[in-house]
């Protein structure tokens, strides 16, 4: 098991009580999942227990009609490819008005109301590492990089993390569609690449 695998499954063992920041970490996972719009919402994901805490949290605060797949990946067999789907577009509806997104929003952006404290901000972030991050082992380098699926996440994370003390930006050109925000935790410093 990989070092990001053991800090994904140590992250979905943290147990909650507060609503609020459960609906916090599902924000995370949601908004940065493969789709997450107002009539269809997919999460994919190789961790088995970030697609139990994915599933876990949507039946307990949602309770959404959910479709969930598991394949085979074909240049490993370590990890399985799990893909939670909402089938129900009134479940998807429900879920996306709940955290304040409307149909005629010109691009998803995070909305800060569901992340109002510092509390919600960490509970976010956990969704959103374990939906689309990575960590590499301290022991080698300090490293954490979280990969969007669109251009627009990353200008999104900017204007967040700017909130933050000790923000650095980088305009870096990326191959992928997929930009990645960097985290060094050698210097406590967020390092964020965006596409140019």
């Amino acid at each position: 098991m990989s070092f990001s695998s053991e800090v994904k499954k140590e992250l979905c063992s943290v147990n909650v009580a507060d609503t609020d920041q459960k609906k916090a970490e599902l924000y995370g996972l949601l908004i940065f999942s493969k789709v997450f719009k107002k009539d269809k919402m997919v999460l994919s994901t190789e961790h088995s227990d970030v697609s139990k805490r994915a599933t876990a949290l949507l039946e307990e605060l949602y309770m959404p009609i959910i479709e969930k797949e598991t394949a085979l990946r074909v240049r490993t067999t370590e990890h399985h490819l799990s893909k939670i789907s909402l089938i129900n577009s009134d479940d998807c509806a429900r879920i996306f008005d709940d955290y304040g997104h409307h149909d005629n929003d010109i691009s998803l952006r995070v909305n800060r109301a569901n992340i109002r404290s510092d509390e919600l901000v960490a509970a976010f972030l956990r969704g959103a590492f374990e939906g689309c991050g990575s960590v590499s082992d301290p022991m080698k380098s300090y490293h954490a990089e979280f990969v969007f699926r669109t251009k627009i996440f990353p200008l999104i994370c900017v204007k967040f993390f700017l909130k933050f003390p000790n923000v650095i930006l980088l305009q870096k050109p990326l191959c992928a569609t997929a930009a990645m925000l960097f985290i060094l935790r050698a210097v406590s410093r967020f390092v964020i690449c965006l596409h140019t």
